[in-house]
């Protein structure tokens, strides 16, 4: 078999494979979070227990922002690492940016192995 028809075997199953995997992966929930920051997301998302302070809950009643809005807030946030302590034991502090209604936020957070804490968040320029 000539080098040209291996290539094209193995595209030909290749390809296949993927249209198989796309289906399969399609049914089930499952993501792909590849960047840093999609997996911090993630990891805060899934979380079993979401904590969230009383000024932070002050803020977010006084700016009337509801649940919903508030988790897809922290959906399209982005984690700015260089003000962000991951290393730390045993819960790691995140620094978030995100925008709301064209006003720009900033969300300080806690993250443990099964806990989310927002204990800050406020307007930037």
């Amino acid at each position: 078999m000539s080098l040209t028809k291996r290539i094209l075997t193995f595209g030909i199953g290749f390809f296949i494979g993927i249209i198989i995997l796309i289906f399969i992966l399609d049914k089930k929930d499952v993501e792909f979070n590849y960047g840093p920051n999609a997996r911090v997301i993630d990891e805060i998302q899934s979380n079993e227990v979401q904590k969230i302070s009383a000024d932070v809950e002050n803020f977010l009643s006084n700016s009337e922002i509801d649940s919903t809005a508030f988790r897809q807030i922290i959906d399209e946030a982005e984690v700015i690492f260089s003000k962000s302590n991951q290393r730390q034991k045993p819960c790691r502090d995140f620094f978030l940016e995100s925008s709301y209604n064209q006003q720009n936020l900033a969300i300080k957070l806690e993250l443990c192995d099964t806990l989310s804490r927002y204990y800050q968040i406020y307007k930037t320029q």
